[in-house]
């Protein structure tokens, strides 16, 4: 009213309240995976829905409090957040920021493990296992080695003495149970065959000599196919013949890494006694 005059009445206009931005979302935790990351959240009241933030980059929208990020790097550090959204209000500050390091699934446990013996040393060989980067070889519950490959030389080890061995397979994602066991016992290798072999006849008798063999320890002396002696020289008196009949002999050289083939064959009559009186 201005001077006693009442004006008209103004225009109607209309407006929508709008509610309360939702609090910032509490409790951002994650949840490493291989190549991925999972993410979880306490919901805000009246919150509806949420971005996530990788990096300080709008990655997603989702309605529900948790998500997971896949397509990720293993061995990567990632760093995210979330904001809140309810219908017709603000967005929320951002919640805590977190990191997290997406990392490589173990490897399964290896098979196939098998271990050969040499001379003072064994070589264990295995089968590949998808996604290993190397391998642990445990001699004995102590480790050995830590090839790439899927074979390992134990060298250095004692003849004679047994020794087991257990293999993991490794990734940046940690190590694999252990393998079953094998084991093997390093020897020296079997000595060669003998040579120059000779038989000298005598009275009822044949003397056998031969050459020494390096590393052998002892002899096996055939008279045909019966073993009839296991001299540790290299000569042996075969008696108690019977005069006129020839005989063959043969020699195998033996140590603890077992025996030789057998040497050529030689062949001797044993004779009669001279005439007396």
């Amino acid at each position: 009213v201005i001077g006693g005059v009442t004006s008209s009445s103004s225009s109607p206009v209309s407006a929508t309240p709008i509610a309360a931005a939702p609090t910032a979302p509490t409790g951002l935790t994650a949840t490493v995976g291989s190549a991925q990351i999972g993410l979880t959240w306490t919901a805000p009241a009246g919150a509806d829905k949420y971005s996530v933030y990788r990096n300080g980059t709008l990655l997603a929208s989702v309605a529900t409090a948790s998500y997971t990020d896949t397509g990720l790097t293993n061995g990567t550090t990632y760093s995210y957040y979330i904001v809140a959204f309810k219908q017709n209000s603000a967005a929320s500050t951002a919640s805590a920021t977190i990191t997290a390091t997406p990392v490589a699934a173990k490897p399964a446990t290896p098979t196939g493990v098998t271990a050969t013996a040499g001379n003072a040393q064994v070589v264990v060989s295995w089968t590949a296992v998808s996604g290993a980067t190397g391998y642990s070889v445990y001699r004995n519950g102590t480790l050995v080695g830590s090839p790439t490959t899927t074979t390992y030389t134990d060298t250095g080890l004692t003849n004679g003495t047994a020794y087991t061995y257990t293999v993991t397979a490794n990734n940046t994602g940690g190590s694999s149970a252990a393998s079953t066991g094998v084991t093997a016992t390093p020897q020296v290798p079997a000595p060669g065959v003998p040579t120059g072999l000779t038989a000298t006849a005598g009275v009822a008798q044949v003397t056998v000599t031969w050459t020494a063999v390096s590393g052998a320890t002892s002899y096996q002396l055939y008279r045909g196919a019966t073993l009839v002696a296991s001299p540790t020289t290299t000569s042996f008196v075969d008696t108690s013949l019977t005069a006129g009949t020839a005989v063959s002999y043969t020699v195998k050289a033996v140590n603890a890494g077992g025996s030789s083939a057998a040497s050529a064959a030689v062949s001797a009559t044993p004779t009669l006694a001279a005439p007396t009186g």
